[in-house]
């Protein structure tokens, strides 16, 4: 297990670090159109107290071990290093057969989150800001911050801005923001 870095915490508010980056294999479909280091980008994410990555169903099988390599293998009970959430659609688009219905979000709480909130969602896409691939609703980072147990006062570092939806509610809820683009 590689050694991490803790981000500095030197107000006492909780650090929220969230990556959506281009999926694997999706790249070309972005901007950029150049893949993104994944572990790099789980070694920034998990310098703070609490994190989550989006990604697909398919590169689960290659995210989880780069995972494991630098948090350490899960423990049994309340002190999991990280866990695997779902992002249900009810109305996917028919891209392949069968249709990628979920999308598994990798996450560490920072804390234990609010009461009842459950380990998946059921939302529709409707909602996302149009104008990425990948934008996500407001219903499912209403979720994301519930199941990463933020407060009012945490701060958080989304490190792919992407449409911006998740830094704009945090802006209007007027909590302190550090919205920094890629991964380096």
């Amino acid at each position: 297990m590689s050694s991490v870095r803790k981000v500095p915490n030197l107000d006492g508010a909780i650090v929220i670090s969230y990556g959506d980056p281009a999926y694997i294999g999706r790249h070309t479909l972005y901007p950029e159109r150049s893949p993104v280091d994944q572990l790099e980008l789980i070694h920034r994410l998990v310098r703070a107290d609490g994190w989550a990555l989006s990604a697909s169903s398919s590169s689960l099988a290659e995210l989880l071990p780069l995972v494991v390599s630098v948090v350490g293998p899960n423990k049994r009970g309340r002190t999991a290093t990280h866990r695997v959430g779902a992002w249900v659609r009810p109305d996917p688009p028919p891209t392949t057969e069968p249709t990628y219905a979920w999308e598994p979000v990798i996450f560490k709480a920072a804390r234990l989150p609010h009461l009842h909130t459950l380990d998946w969602l059921r939302a529709s896409h409707k909602g996302a800001r149009p104008g990425l691939v990948g934008a996500k609703p407001v219903a499912f980072y209403t979720w994301l911050l519930a199941l990463l147990g933020w407060r009012n006062g945490d701060r958080l570092d989304e490190v792919f801005p992407g449409t911006s939806l998740l830094s704009d509610m945090v802006r209007q809820l007027a909590l302190p923001l550090s919205v920094r683009k890629g991964a380096s």
